[in-house]
């Protein structure tokens, strides 16, 4: 028997408890975050950390680590993640919108990482977390913001066809859980809307289906350059990979770094 739970739109609640099976092996950019943020002066931000993939990286650093996001289940995950891997230091976690935030901490190092701005997904949105994250920079900090480039990364080939994504076991629910995923992109709007399917089997042979869609804007290189600068930050650099190569058409990654404007 199959039961369907819907689920909102960028419903993260929803999907928390899977992200983990599918980005555990994610840590590619684990390294280079450490690095930056070890020449950071502290303290350090990051925005939409998710269930905390990042988090300890970031604090061994040595610097005071702030996660925020706006999903509780996926911060409950991030706290289990930290108390489980003993990270040292402090970090501390917090539910916000990224887009919307005030604090009274200025920090030397703010990151979004592995795409996570692009769940804003207008460039009305955009325009303003970056103008937020402009004012919680200190003089001498820096924002690393983490993209895919479109250039390299959308596939033509598979628009709209249901693909089996990963198969993975779930240990909490004793299910093993099927990814199917549809990818629709509208090149007008710059969206990318992801339809995401998990069918979980239970032991007793029992299948839920839960389904959690959510879209992603995705920017070029030009209008990255405009709308970091009309937010009020200079880039340093835009990198294509994590080993911070240039940014060429068939790089994989967009690495913006950035620092506030000097006034």
């Amino acid at each position: 028997m199959m039961v369907v739970q819907p689920a909102d739109s960028a419903d993260f609640d929803r999907l928390a408890v899977y992200y983990d099976l599918e980005h555990h092996d994610s840590t590619d950019d684990l390294p280079v975050l450490t690095e930056f943020a070890r020449a950071s002066p502290g303290p350090i931000l990051e925005l939409a950390c998710g269930t905390g993939r990042v988090l300890p990286a970031l604090a061994a650093a040595g610097q005071p680590v702030v996660g925020l996001d706006c999903s509780k289940a996926m911060l409950r995950r991030a706290q289990r993640r930290l108390t489980a891997e003993a990270v040292p230091g402090a970090v501390w976690l917090l539910r916000g919108d990224m887009g919307a935030f005030r604090l009274r901490t200025r920090f030397g190092l703010i990151v979004v990482a592995f795409n996570s701005f692009m769940h804003l997904t207008t460039q009305h949105a955009q325009e303003q977390a970056l103008r937020v994250i402009a004012r919680h920079l200190r003089p001498d900090g820096r924002v690393i913001v983490d993209l895919f480039n479109p250039a390299s990364t959308l596939d033509d080939d598979s628009e709209g066809a249901l693909l089996l994504h990963c198969l993975h076991y779930l240990p909490e629910r004793s299910a093993y859980v099927l990814h199917f995923h549809a990818v629709r992109t509208d090149r007008a709007a710059q969206l990318v809307s992801v339809d995401s399917y998990y069918d979980e089997t239970a032991a007793d042979g029992t299948i839920k289906r839960h389904v959690a869609p959510y879209r992603l804007r995705y920017l070029h290189r030009a209008e990255i350059e405009l709308l970091w600068r009309r937010a009020g930050l200079h880039i340093e650099a835009v990198y294509g990979d994590y080993d911070l190569g240039p940014a060429e058409d068939d790089s994989p990654r967009l690495v913006v770094v950035a620092r506030k404007e000097r006034g």
